[in-house]
């Protein structure tokens, strides 16, 4: 059976019905019907480094995965903590970066671009959209080294 990796890098909530709680588990749901064994990193941090540390182990003892697919989140990836700080600033990018350097192909669905339109400035406060600004270039910014198809 082939291996995939899909990570999302917040908590869904499948009780919750939005389009960042129903596509994920959509997408995990078909990537099983096409045949394929899902090793799923999710949640909040403490969570997603059990599992990265789990793959990595994986890895480690031969198991191939055939690729990775990455569902970004509407906040800025290092912000998605339930009390929005970076407490993980090394945990996710490092991860893509360990499979990269694995050789597995990455594959990201990057969601809501809001924060480039004016909409978004008009909604949140100066102090706030500035230091998000940081963390979404800081988020593009990896993409563009790390990921090999955006979606």
């Amino acid at each position: 059976m082939p291996n995939c990796i899909f990570h999302i890098p917040y908590n869904v909530d499948p009780n919750w019905p939005s389009g960042s709680n129903i596509r994920p588990i959509k997408m995990i749901n078909a990537f099983k019907e096409n045949g394929y064994n899902v090793e799923v990193i999710m949640g909040y941090g403490k969570e997603r480094e059990k599992k990265i540390k789990e793959i990595k182990n994986n890895i480690k003892n031969g198991v191939k995965y055939d690729f990775l697919y990455s569902e970004s989140s509407t906040e800025p990836t290092l912000l998605t903590e339930k009390n929005h700080l970076p407490l993980y600033p090394f945990l996710d990018f490092g991860f893509l970066k360990y499979c990269k350097n694995h050789n597995i192909k990455i594959g990201l669905f990057y969601r809501d671009i809001h924060w480039r339109f004016s909409q978004y400035k008009k909604n949140v406060n100066i102090f706030k959209r500035l230091v998000a600004y940081i963390f979404y270039f800081y988020d593009l910014l990896k993409y563009k080294g790390l990921i090999d198809i955006l979606y």
